[in-house]
């Protein structure tokens, strides 16, 4: 019996001495199997707060707040001129010089015409 285990029978004593229960071991094996198997279904502590209904509701009222908060300043940040919306999608690709190649050649036919390092062809 290591450290845990006669920890737990102490316990188990004092449960059945503040209730007067007898020692009955048919008793003793039923409330040793419910202890062992109480620890074993122990949620991990980072879940354990969804057994308070508060903790809940106040995640919930938490979470709300925000997405209202979030609304609220993009709501003001448009109306404000904070932002800009662009309509046309060639001025954007103009500005940050993308050509749509995507770092592609501009077009096949020219690289196939030329040749390319490894294409194959010997000299």
């Amino acid at each position: 019996m290591n450290h845990d285990d006669a920890k737990r029978e102490r316990r188990l004593e004092r449960l059945l001495a503040a209730t007067h229960a007898p020692a009955d071991p048919l008793i003793l094996q039923r409330a040793r199997r419910r202890i062992l198997a109480a620890q074993a279904s122990e949620t991990p502590a980072w879940l354990a707060w969804f057994a308070h209904p508060a903790a809940v509701a106040g995640a919930a009222a938490l979470c709300l707040a925000c997405g209202v908060a979030s609304v609220e300043v993009w709501t003001a940040a448009q109306s404000s001129g904070m932002v800009v919306r662009t309509e046309n999608p060639v001025t954007v690709s103009a500005l940050l010089g993308d050509d749509g190649s995507d770092g592609m050649p501009a077009s096949s036919t020219t690289a196939s015409a030329h040749g390319t390092a490894d294409s194959g062809s010997v000299r």
